[in-house]
């Protein structure tokens, strides 16, 4: 798990490499205009990570795949990502719980069916 001084380094990365500013970057993201700037903050006290609506507008604010900003932010793996998108099993860590337990699976898509 990251700690907050490291996903405060990834944010501030991501952040400069867009051109967006802090308040623009909370703002886009339906927040407080000082919400990013509290992220950035290692004198504030710990505030909650962005949620994934919050995410998905940060995405399109900062013109970066919601893949691209998941795995800057926080090392998701894009192919896993993906292959469970794709409803396809991915091989777990030896000693990791399996996370899935108990989930449904996907709906198969029939072919000429709703997509």
């Amino acid at each position: 798990m990251l700690t907050d001084e490291e996903f405060r380094v990834r944010l501030a990365s991501v952040l400069e490499r867009s051109g967006l500013s802090r308040r623009g970057l909370s703002a886009a993201m339906g927040r407080d205009p000082g919400y990013v700037a509290a992220l950035l903050d290692p004198t504030r006290p710990s505030r909650a990570r962005p949620t994934p609506d919050d995410l998905v507008r940060a995405s399109d604010a900062l013109r970066i795949p919601l893949v691209d900003l998941l795995e800057a932010l926080w090392d998701i793996n894009r192919v896993r990502l993906a292959a469970e998108l794709r409803g396809r099993p991915v091989a777990h860590r030896p000693g990791s719980p399996d996370r899935t337990a108990g989930y449904a699976k996907p709906r198969e898509r029939r072919p000429g069916g709703p997509q």
